[in-house]
């Protein structure tokens, strides 16, 4: 992008660069599968330090045959997602893990997060740019998946 500063003889040329920040790394990573559903770990580390905004979401979405699904929706500035210089982590997880044998997605809101610039994070609106699927069965017995329930890992 050029910027033209003043007008005629004297007009100068400065270039600005773009300085919107990105996610670096997911946790679980971008298209990831066999993902523990027992323990799952959220996170992601931004190229720059961030702070969130309230009133602004993180959504865990399930994906549906027929229809996607929330599976978990928090404020970034809640108790249940921590934010932490450049990283965001601790994301709580309903019941303490996911469903087996399913495909997830993270979306983020546009201006969850701003840089130590004021600058809004563009945020995640879509169903391909952070999505994971978790592994087919539980433990290692091989089970079929327990849906959504409550037993601890042991029992399953």
């Amino acid at each position: 992008m050029m910027l033209l500063i003043g007008c005629g003889d004297n007009a100068e040329f400065s270039k600005l660069t773009n300085t919107k920040f990105t996610i670096n790394t997911y946790t679980p990573a971008d298209g990831a599968s066999d993902i523990n559903a027992n323990a799952p770990n959220i996170s992601a580390v931004f190229s720059e330090n961030i702070t969130a905004q309230p009133g602004k979401n993180i959504e865990i979405w399930q994906d549906g045959a027929t229809a996607d699904v929330i599976y978990a929706q928090y404020y970034v500035s809640s108790e249940n997602v921590n934010v932490s210089g450049g990283t965001l982590s601790g994301i709580t997880i309903p019941h303490g893990h996911l469903a087996y044998g399913k495909d997830y997605f993270i979306k983020i809101d546009v201006g969850a997060f701003k840089n130590d610039n004021n600058e809004d994070y563009s945020g995640i609106m879509d169903d391909t740019t952070w999505n994971f699927s978790t592994s087919a069965t539980s433990g290692p017995c091989g089970c079929p998946q327990f849906d959504n329930c409550d037993l601890s890992p042991e029992l399953q």
